[in-house]
């Protein structure tokens, strides 16, 4: 005794289900109600609620960290950087103030070095995954060839 399937297709397609008496076949509308029965159902909405769309769709993923040198006694830099997507801002008149790129730079892992020079500072971005490299200048990233 085997199954056989409509070709009907849609939120209420029908089976070919067994009928039980008599031997017979006949038609059968299966939705995920009576398949599964009534707390099946339950089941599966309860997990779908938990899930919710975030576990669908993943929001971009952000690690935000920032670097500070102390230049003198009174004077220090601080820089604000994203790490996947390289995007960078520096303190200017207390506030942050986006360092420029001339192209985005592709999402990869950036880590940004600042160092403390002669009453200056200096900062250098590097990709950790392809090496490309970008030094800050004028508020600007500039990327170093080589």
């Amino acid at each position: 005794m085997g199954l056989a399937f409509n070709t009907m297709s849609g939120p209420r397609s029908s089976r070919l289900l067994p009928r039980g008496e008599g031997g017979g076949y006949g038609w059968l509308m299966v939705t995920p109600k009576r398949f599964l029965g009534v707390g099946g159902v339950l089941l599966m909405v309860f997990l779908l609620a938990e899930r919710g769309p975030a576990a669908t769709e993943a929001a971009p993923e952000t690690d935000y960290h920032v670097e500070i040198v102390q230049m003198s006694a009174d004077n220090f830099q601080a820089v604000r950087y994203e790490a996947f997507t390289g995007r960078a801002w520096q303190i200017r008149n207390g506030d942050w103030e986006v360092i420029a790129d001339a192209a985005a730079p592709p999402r990869s892992r950036y880590v940004i070095k600042l160092i403390a020079l002669a009453g200056d500072w200096g900062a250098v971005r590097y990709d950790v995954k392809s090496g490309r490299s970008w030094r800050a200048s004028d508020g600007a990233w500039v990327e170093m060839k080589g």
